[in-house]
């Protein structure tokens, strides 16, 4: 497991208008992100499932359902400060 994120040293080099709960949540979703990349570079893109299938590795969704969240709070937030 990767270390958390220090959202509070993050803040500093961000917009001093972005609220603290929109950088923990970036940085969480980084953090989720980078925790299923790590453990794909480990243990490939595929793995067996228990009846010997194999299949894409889980973690490849978990990295772009939190990619894509990220993105998309992000986004939301650019649009609400007219970035």
């Amino acid at each position: 497991m990767l270390p958390k994120i220090d959202s509070k040293k993050v803040s500093i080099s961000c917009n001093p208008r972005t609220p603290h709960r929109i950088i923990e949540q970036i940085c969480e979703h980084r953090r989720i992100a980078a925790e299923a990349l790590a453990k794909i570079d480990a243990e490939g893109t595929v793995v067996r499932t228990l009846k010997g299938d194999v299949i894409a590795h889980p973690a490849i969704k978990v990295h772009a359902e939190a990619a894509k969240s990220e993105a998309a709070l992000l986004k939301e937030w650019a649009k609400r400060t007219g970035l």
